[in-house]
């Protein structure tokens, strides 16, 4: 999960890791939110070889939290 988390962070110039989980969609892949500098949050999407496969705006509050933010894998 660490790496899932430092990869998504380079993925998008910065920022600070809110989130992750595997894809719902996908074997072996991540979903991580990160809070960017201006206040906006994004949702990368990583493939299971850390690869940045997708970036979107996440609906999401900003103070919301996914299950198992912070946990290791």
């Amino acid at each position: 999960a660490d790496r899932a988390k430092q990869a998504a962070v380079e993925a998008v110039g910065g920022g600070r890791v809110v989130g992750a989980e595997r894809d719902d969609g996908a074997d072996g892949a991540w979903e991580v939110e990160i809070a960017r500098p201006d206040g906006k949050q994004v949702e990368v999407h990583l493939n299971r070889n850390l690869e940045q496969v997708g970036v979107q705006g996440d609906d999401d509050g900003r103070n919301d939290r996914d299950e198992g933010a912070g946990e290791e894998d």
